[in-house]
């Protein structure tokens, strides 16, 4: 009887997910430093990251027929052009300070699904999330701001937590070279 009703509970989790996918998405950023953090300078008290960001849900066959690069699509200016390219969710950013706390080297948050991205997460297409990420690490260590821009998608298949996430490393290497990686 017991396996029964584990059976039952789990089929309706799988058929309530693919029904409505989600209403809310976890988006978690996290940076570490390597080979420690006083290595990368985040003990120093003006160490800091900014970071903003863009989330869409983009349809894998309208992104592969297109020529241009994602990074080309988030910066059109057009919106009737763009919105073709998928469905924006949300865009926000955030900056933290002092980087030797582990508190300040993520962030969370939790974004609302909108309804045009519920519909498109119902329909048959098949969709990735693209998230785009800008801003910035400093610390007095490695002497100047190391800036990022990038695009990259992550597909809905994946997405089963309902949680996506990004981390953000800044290494230094034996012969005193900085890099930061996403």
């Amino acid at each position: 009887m017991k396996i029964l009703l584990f059976v039952f509970l789990l089929l309706s989790t799988q058929i309530a997910f693919a029904q409505n996918p989600t209403d809310k998405i976890q988006l978690n950023f996290d940076l570490g430093g390597q080979p420690k953090l006083e290595d990368v300078g985040f003990d120093a008290p003006k160490s800091k990251w900014k970071v903003t960001y863009f989330l869409r849900l983009v349809d894998k066959e309208t992104t592969r027929k297109n020529t241009r690069s994602l990074e080309d699509i988030q910066k059109k200016k057009k919106k009737k052009k763009n919105n073709k390219l998928g469905v924006n969710l949300y865009k926000g950013n955030f900056v933290k300070t002092n980087l030797s706390s582990e508190a300040n080297r993520s962030y969370s948050i939790t974004i609302p699904i909108n309804e045009k991205g519920q519909s498109e997460m119902k329909s048959k297409k098949q969709l990735d999330f693209s998230i785009r990420v800008k801003g910035f690490v400093f610390s007095d260590k490695v002497g100047k701001r190391r800036k990022f821009d990038t695009t990259f998608l992550m597909p809905l298949d994946y997405y089963i937590n309902k949680v996506l996430s990004v981390d953000f490393e800044l290494r230094k290497e034996e012969d005193g070279t900085f890099w930061l990686t996403i």
